[in-house]
């Protein structure tokens, strides 16, 4: 079982961003709006702001009680001043969600969540690509794996994981099943999977004896113990089932912030 090297990926993607920045006058800069206290968040986001910091882009993490109301929450969205806004989900229950990304001015949208983003995306005109499909498929690309005609399963149809990747793997040409907490019998469709993504949030679900012998596994899933992220994937029981195998942490989650400053950067040149 060979690991896929996200982080070693990410270094070099990086060495190429930077020197394009360096052609910049004035830094970059990104809004992170967080509300409330959730662990896996507060990991993520500090995850965020030191790549991204090192590398010049100024990250201003603006933080709210989680009983603001969802209007003046819009309207601090929508008066954030910095060249790309991420809205860090989730959000309390008592805000609606929708609404909330939406306040998000399309140019500024660096996770191509709001409703024009998201459309644009699935349309195939948006000139970005979602931070989390941009980390599969480059680890996929950089590993040679071919999605056309593969038996594809995501688990967990999220919006920042599920749901683009699967626009993306159907654009691919691959046979996409997306399954979730109501799936009856997990393991008979994970045995199936050619390639694996799982992003749902639970340590330990996918076992060694649920991946079938020489695919590729990707953990997108994310969830905190002692202020550390883990991954869905219990990696010891794989052995060597997959010939490839994405773990968590090192794996999506350094692509992601690359992408993330390169969708950045993009949505930034686009605007002058």
């Amino acid at each position: 079982m060979m690991i896929m090297d996200g982080k070693k990926i990410a270094r070099e993607k990086f060495s190429e961003l930077e020197e394009k920045m360096k052609e910049r006058v004035n830094p970059l800069s990104l809004a992170v709006v967080c509300v409330g206290k959730d662990p896996v968040s507060s990991v993520y986001v500090g995850k965020k702001e030191k790549e991204l910091s090192k590398r010049g882009v100024v990250v201003s993490v603006y933080n709210y009680k989680k009983d603001i109301q969802e209007k003046r929450l819009k309207e601090e969205v929508r008066s954030l001043k910095e060249n790309g806004i991420i809205v860090q989900l989730p959000l309390p229950e008592s805000l609606q969600t929708r609404e909330v990304l939406d306040s998000i001015k399309k140019e500024k949208d660096v996770d191509l969540l709001s409703s024009v983003s998201c459309g644009e995306f699935y349309t195939g005109t948006a000139k970005t690509t979602p931070p989390v499909v941009g980390a599969v498929s480059t680890l996929l690309e950089e590993y040679k794996v071919e999605c056309k005609g593969k038996n594809v399963v995501l688990i967990g149809g999220g919006a920042l994981v599920g749901k683009p990747l699967a626009i993306h793997f159907i654009k691919e040409e691959a046979t996409v099943t997306v399954v979730n907490r109501y799936t009856k019998n997990l393991k008979l469709f994970t045995r199936e999977a050619d390639i694996l993504v799982s992003g749902a949030g639970k340590p330990g679900l996918i076992r060694g004896d649920m991946v079938k012998e020489g695919s590729t596994v990707i953990d997108a899933g994310t969830s905190s113990s002692s202020g550390e992220l883990k991954g869905d994937v219990d990696a010891d029981s794989l052995k060597d089932k997959p010939s490839l195998f994405s773990p968590v942490p090192g794996g999506v989650g350094p692509l992601t912030v690359y992408h993330l400053a390169n969708n950045l950067r993009l949505l930034e040149n686009d605007n002058r």
